[in-house]
């Protein structure tokens, strides 16, 4: 009979803990944590109400000066999502450079343009302000560019 009343008074604590957490995280503002909700893992950035989207821009320059633009995400090992993420994160600033220097980054943009020899990478990183519900672009905040050299 004991374990009858041990399972009965756990199901009863758990069912009492969700409304007492739901009403603790609108007194505090943010969720306790370890919480029985799932944690929220951050708010999606928001501009008067428009989401904000980082592009990135890669154009590279040939020894004959024409110019061929390049895939961001066709350079990264993992070409899926997670390849569009890391791209994003490895061309967030001239850092880049270092790399351009050690060979990896040639080698990778041999793979990808084998027909032209590049001499300079133009990198333009773009945060747009895209409408949530028509997903069309309606502005754009602080464009930054700058150049590596191979």
């Amino acid at each position: 009979m004991s374990r009858l009343w041990a399972k009965r008074t756990l199901f009863a604590v758990i069912v009492l803990a969700l409304p007492l957490q739901f009403l603790a995280l609108k007194a505090i503002g943010s969720e306790p944590y370890p919480a029985l909700f799932m944690p929220s893992f951050g708010s999606v950035p928001e501009v008067d109400g428009a989401v904000t989207v980082t592009s990135t821009l890669v154009t590279a320059e040939t020894a004959d000066g024409t110019t061929v633009t390049i895939d961001p995400v066709a350079l990264m090992p993992n070409r899926t999502k997670l390849g569009e993420s890391i791209a994003g994160y490895f061309f967030a600033d001239a850092t880049v450079n270092a790399t351009a220097k050690s060979g990896w980054l040639r080698e990778r943009l041999q793979e990808q343009v084998p027909d032209h020899i590049l001499v300079s990478l133009t990198v333009e990183r773009r945060t747009l302000l895209v409408d949530p519900e028509t997903r069309e672009t309606i502005g754009e905040l602080d464009p930054q560019e700058y150049e590596v050299k191979l």
